[in-house]
Formats: C-alpha cells, sequence, structure tokens
C-alpha cells in the first residue's frame, strides 16, 4: 500500500529507511502548505506597503507560521487521526470477534427423532488424540445426559470394529439411551476415530432399528475448561480427560451456556487475528454482547438454570439483571427448594424488584 499526507511523497512500506526519509520529507512539505495557506490568508488581511519592512515583516510572519505548523498544528492533527484510526480498528476488530462469536453460539444441537424440540440430546462423547496413553487406554466415552450432567464412561485403546472398544461401545449404546454421538480429538488421528465410531453406531443401529446421529464437536471450550479450577472444583471426582469430554458435550448441547461460563477466558478463543493488538477489556464488553443477544434470542428457564450450576452464568446475560441480581435470584431459588411456577413468582415471592422484572420477564419462562 501506498499512501502520503501531502500527496508528493509515497510511502512503499517495504523499505523502513527509506520510509522514514520519505516521511520526514512528507512532513516538511505538509507543514510548508500549512504555513503557505495561513500566510496567504493573514497576507490578504495585513497592510504590505512594499517597503523593506514589510518585507522583513513578511518573512518574519512566514516563519513563525511554519514553526506554528511544525510545533503545533502538525502534532494536533497526527494526534487526532491517530486516535481516530485506533478508535476505527478498534470497533472493527472488535465487532468482527462478536460476530464471529455470535455465529458459534447461536447453533442448534444435532438430534435424533426422539428427541422433543426445545429438549437437549443426550451427548456420548468419544474422544482421544492428546491424551497420554495410560492402562486405562488412550480413548475416552463420556455419556451426558440431556442436562449436561455426567453419567458414565469408559476407556479404550482403539474403536475398531474388532477391538474391545467397540464392543463395550455398541454395548453402552444398547444399555443406555444415547441421542448423539460426538466424536471430538487433537490429533489427525480423530478422522480416523470418526470413521471407527462411526461404523459402530450404524452397526448398533442396523441391529437395533435405533436412531443415533455421529458427528464431529467443537472442542474450544473444552481445551480452556478441563484444567481450571471451576472445572476440578465440579467434577473433583473426574480425570482431566473425562472433563475434557464432559465440556464438549455441555457446548454441543447448549452452546450458549458453556460459552457464558468462561468469562474472561472468552479473550482466548481466535476470534480474529488481531484480537490481541486492541485493549482487552473493551474486547470482552462488546465480545459478551453475542452472549447477550443469543441467549435473550433464545430464553432462559430459570429453573433449569437454578438446578444445575454449570448453567448459573447464563442468567446474568438476561436483559435487565446482570451478574449481582443473577446471582440473588439463584441464592433464593436454591435456598428455598422450590421452583418457580410461574415468572410472576419472581415478584410474589420477592426474589427481584418489580422494575426488575418489568426489564427481564419477556426473557424468561
Amino acid at each position: 500500500m501506498e499512501f502520503s499526507l501531502s500527496g508528493d511523497y509515497l510511502f512503499r512500506g517495504g523499505d523502513i529507511r527509506h520510509d522514514d526519509r520519505v516521511f520526514a520529507e512528507d512532513r516538511e512539505r505538509t507543514a510548508q502548505i500549512i504555513a503557505t495557506q495561513l500566510e496567504r490568508q493573514a497576507g490578504a488581511a495585513a497592510d504590505d506597503d512594499g517597503s523593506g519592512a514589510g518585507r522583513a515583516w513578511r518573512d518574519v510572519r512566514a516563519a513563525a507560521l511554519l514553526a506554528a505548523a511544525h510545533e503545533h498544528i502538525l502534532p494536533q492533527i497526527w494526534r487526532e487521526i491517530s486516535q481516530r484510526l485506533r478508535q476505527q480498528a478498534f470497533d472493527y476488530i472488535a465487532d468482527a470477534c462478536r460476530r464471529e462469536l455470535e455465529q458459534r453460539i447461536d447453533t442448534q444441537a444435532p438430534r435424533s427423532e426422539r428427541v422433543a424440540a426445545g429438549d437437549a440430546p443426550r451427548v456420548l462423547v468419544v474422544a482421544g488424540g492428546g491424551f497420554q496413553a495410560s492402562s486405562r487406554g488412550a480413548l475416552r466415552a463420556v455419556l451426558v445426559d440431556e442436562h449436561g450432567v455426567y453419567r458414565e464412561d469408559f476407556s479404550a485403546d482403539s474403536m475398531r470394529s474388532d477391538a474391545p472398544g467397540a464392543d463395550a461401545l455398541r454395548e453402552l449404546l444398547g444399555r443406555q439411551t444415547v441421542d448423539v454421538v460426538a466424536v471430538a480429538g487433537m490429533a489427525m488421528q480423530t478422522r480416523r476415530l470418526y470413521e471407527d465410531v462411526r461404523t459402530a453406531v450404524d452397526d448398533h443401529c442396523a441391529r437395533t432399528g435405533d436412531d443415533i446421529q455421529v458427528t464431529y464437536a467443537s472442542d474450544e471450550t473444552a481445551r480452556l475448561w478441563w484444567d481450571s479450577a471451576r472445572a476440578q472444583a465440579e467434577l473433583s471426582g473426574l480425570r482431566r480427560e473425562e472433563r475434557y469430554c464432559v465440556s464438549v458435550a455441555r457446548a454441543l448441547q447448549d452452546p450458549a451456556a458453556e460459552y457464558a461460563a468462561m468469562g474472561q477466558d472468552l479473550l482466548h478463543l481466535p476470534l480474529h487475528p488481531r484480537q490481541r493488538d486492541v485493549d482487552q477489556r473493551a474486547l470482552l464488553v462488546v465480545i459478551e454482547r453475542a452472549l447477550i443477544n443469543v441467549i435473550n434470542r433464545v430464553g432462559v428457564d430459570v429453573n433449569l438454570v437454578a438446578r444445575h450450576a454449570h448453567k448459573h452464568p447464563v442468567l446474568q446475560y438476561v436483559s435487565g439483571l446482570g451478574p449481582r441480581k443473577a446471582h440473588a435470584i439463584i441464592g433464593r431459588i436454591t435456598a428455598g427448594d422450590r421452583p418457580l411456577e410461574s415468572r410472576s413468582d419472581l415478584v410474589v415471592r420477592r426474589l427481584c424488584t418489580r422494575t426488575v422484572f418489568v426489564n427481564a420477564a419477556s426473557f424468561l419462562h
């Protein structure tokens, strides 16, 4: 890209020494242009009798205007331009990050025919590649129910049709209700794992007439969650590999809830190549609007959120609430051991004020 302030000197962007020299020349030329324009305006209003004193005064005035352009006018122009460019760059990058995150969140989970509209599927996650092989096997399979709660797991070395892992998978599918089998991993072998799992699931469905979807699953939230203090506190009895699978399943069932629980870790998601170059606090405020948009468009089941701790962060993104009010509402519902019978219970049971209820009621059910 070539550009110039005055139009007389062009930057090439490839040679630093050349561009530094050109910048100095362009700055001098720009100052002269500004000083000349000011001189013309000042000269038109001034009396010049053509004497030596008049010419001397004109020279002094021109020098003063040139110095003023160098020392005061150009720095102000550059400062204003740089601030505008910085703000425009931030707005562009932040909005691109928001749109990218909103696109990832605003998705519907795959489901079988037996799953009613609006319900979440029961997900079995089979993951491998990137885990440390141990006596328990290199692959992990974890079953998560429709509410994102861990149910059971098993380990295997392989899912090929003649391996014990495939037999264990078919046995679990015959014993438990599974709507979706999701495959995730951190290595190129994930594609082969997907094909092996699909073969085993298709064999089970052909023999039993069951309807089970097989799909790839994103693990970007799981990679940030499985070793976090929050994950270890919630699922302290599970190994890190099983926690990884639980997060993959939850992100597939309810992406908004899993991303909402990330908090400031949202900044670690790869949303734009230049997202590290802008103010991170301001960026977090903008990308959280993606959560606000999706969660308020879908709505929140307050009783469901209150029953499951991993869904609690969703409520704070409801318009009219926020972290403090959401935490207070969830605390009072769980302390009373009695679910809401209707939205009006929020006011009747004094879980929130009338003003808060009016602002948030449209997005609750």
